[in-house]
């Protein structure tokens, strides 16, 4: 078997300050999550072409677990967020999900010649 990536489980109800609001979301009023933002470690970026909400967080190894879990993740703010959560009383690093490796059986049936979905469009192969 060959390892292909890894998988995530994540619990988003870990984050800091995290709640369930009903609100209208095209008419129809839906469950949304509201997680406050700077103190989880995510900020807002309006850069021309990197444009979009980003989170600091690390996966860190640990002992592979019954469940195969080889990584928890934890959310790494900024140390001036850190020392506002342990004064908040929380604990600065939340482990909020862990990952897995992902696994693949080699299949026998595959040939090496395995073709582009471009070179099929454009006939080029």
């Amino acid at each position: 078997m060959d390892a292909i990536g890894y998988s995530l489980k994540m619990n988003f109800a870990d984050f800091f300050g995290a709640e369930i609001e009903k609100r209208e979301v095209n008419g129809i009023m839906e469950d949304c999550l509201v997680i406050p933002m700077r103190l989880n470690g995510m900020y807002l970026s309006k850069k021309k072409g990197n444009r979009g909400i980003f989170f600091y967080a690390s996966a860190m190894p640990t002992k592979i677990s019954q469940f195969g879990q080889s990584h928890y993740l934890v959310q790494s703010p900024k140390e001036e967020i850190q020392k506002e959560l342990i004064e908040l009383g929380y604990k600065p690093r939340n482990i909020f999900g862990f990952m897995k490796c992902v696994f693949r059986k080699k299949e026998k049936h595959r040939d090496g010649n395995l073709k582009k979905l471009d070179q099929i469009l454009y006939g080029d192969f």
